[in-house]
């Protein structure tokens, strides 16, 4: 398979035949896009939001299987916006509440209509004394833990203390969270 470089990144040749899943084809498509046109945005159904083709996910920066400082989740963000990765993804579950204050502070100062937000409700945090959230997920006591809560209440209790962490006042994308 040949690479060929394109504005800094080698991407694999479309014109020479070689086994790629169509994961990665979408993935390397993306990249180019980006690559070559900077922020590149899709559609959201017949919502009228459009998000970058590719987004952050913020379970690592809760401490996902290893702790992270705030400074490598700013840089984490700053970074990713910085090559067009418009779209943001949290959670309060993501490391108990810290994913959404990391993201928060990294996107303080900026232009809300330069990047669009998903977070998630279904379970609502709740204080602890920190030995409840040593888990196999995160890496860092938080002093809280996560209760399911799918009612009005726990939806608006979750929502109200995402708007908080995150310091915003409004989402672009409220996903349920794990309602299986």
């Amino acid at each position: 398979r040949a690479l060929v470089p394109h504005h800094g990144l080698d991407l694999v040749d479309p014109d020479e035949p070689f086994s790629v899943s169509l994961y990665q084809r979408h993935a390397l498509d993306a990249l180019a896009s980006i690559a070559a046109h900077g922020r590149v945005a899709l559609l959201v159904g017949g919502t009228g939001l459009y998000i970058s083709r590719m987004g952050l996910g913020g379970a690592p920066l809760g401490g996902l299987y290893s702790a992270v400082s705030e400074a490598q989740a700013t840089a984490t963000v700053e970074k990713a916006l910085q090559l067009g990765l418009r779209h943001i993804d949290t959670a309060p579950f993501y490391g108990f509440g810290r994913s959404e204050e990391r993201i928060g502070m990294a996107l303080r100062g900026r232009k809300r209509e330069d990047y669009t937000l998903s977070t998630k409700v279904g379970r609502v945090l709740t204080p602890t004394d920190g030995k409840e959230n040593a888990t196999a997920y995160w890496a860092e006591a938080a002093g809280a833990g996560a209760v399911f809560d799918f009612g009005e209440a726990g939806v608006r209790k979750s929502l109200d203390g995402s708007r908080m962490r995150l310091g915003i006042d409004r989402f672009d994308i409220l996903f349920i969270h794990d309602c299986d």
